[in-house]
Order: C-alpha cells, then structure tokens, then sequence
C-alpha cells in the first residue's frame, strides 16, 4: 500500500459516514462527527478525540492504561495542551504503508466511522469523575476541531 491507497481507501469510506465528510488538502479527511485520517509518505493515522481539558491525574493515567489493555490495535494517549488543565484524551491507528494493506485500512475506518460514537462514551464514562469535557463539539465547525485533531494525533 502507498499514501495515495491509504487516502483513497479513507476517502471512500468516511464518504459513507451519515454524518457527512470532508477534507483539507488532499492528505486530510474527516466525518463531520470526529474521525480523521491523514497520511504522510511513509504513515496513515486513523483516529478521534474523547475528551478535552483534561487535567492528567492517577486515575486518568489509570484509565488510559486500562484503555490501552483492551486495544490490540491502535493506542489512546494524552495529548498534550497548553497548560496542565488542558490534556486531550485521544485514540489513534498508526498504518506503515509498506506493512499494511488497503482491506486493513478499509475494515478500521469503516468500523470507526460506525462506532467511534460509542467508544468515545465508554471511554468517557471510565474516565469516571475526572474533570473533562466532550472533545467533538456540534456547535463547531468540523473542519476547525479536524485541524486541532490533526495536531493530537501527531
């Protein structure tokens, strides 16, 4: 597989989103609910936000270590923000082109683009009483927050 596979692949795909989709330049795609895919020459990431404005704590590093346990694929980490109030809690699918193949690619995003809704709430509800917000937010536009996403993802 190569950039141009990868993107094609997520394309089509986040097409299907009933939320709609977009994309900034050609090596960034996302759903109008969350999820982005971006590639560079070597690398596509596939992924979303769960939670904003979170200060790093026992129990959220605990719950992220426990988000990690179940994952045999892919990683949730914290990324970092402008203060020590301001975390993001993120999940992202790392795919080396010369290792990865188009149905891969094809089977994560599709299954993201259905679920990612229910993940970012199950991982929302074991972050328990830790202070947080929702990351995606309906009431900004979607290309805006796929841009702070891009960042989180790295």
């Amino acid at each position: 597989m190569d950039q141009a596979q990868f993107l094609a692949a997520i394309e089509a795909v986040f097409a299907q989103s009933p939320s709609g989709s977009g994309n900034l330049i050609d090596r960034m795609h996302y759903t109008n609910d969350g999820v982005l895919g971006t590639a560079s020459e070597t690398c596509g990431t596939i992924g979303f936000g769960i939670a904003a404005e979170i200060s790093p704590s026992q129990n959220v590093l605990s719950t992220v270590s426990d988000l990690n346990r179940l994952m045999t694929f892919g990683h949730y980490w914290l990324a970092e923000g402008a203060d020590n109030s301001n975390w993001s809690l993120v999940c992202g699918f790392k795919f080396q082109h010369e290792t990865s193949n188009v149905q891969q690619v094809i089977e994560i995003s599709a299954g993201l683009v259905q679920h990612s809704r229910v993940i970012v709430d199950s991982a929302r509800e074991q972050l328990g009483d830790a202070s947080h917000r929702q990351y995606w937010l309906d009431d900004v536009p979607a290309e805006a927050q796929a841009l702070i996403l891009t960042g989180h993802l790295g």
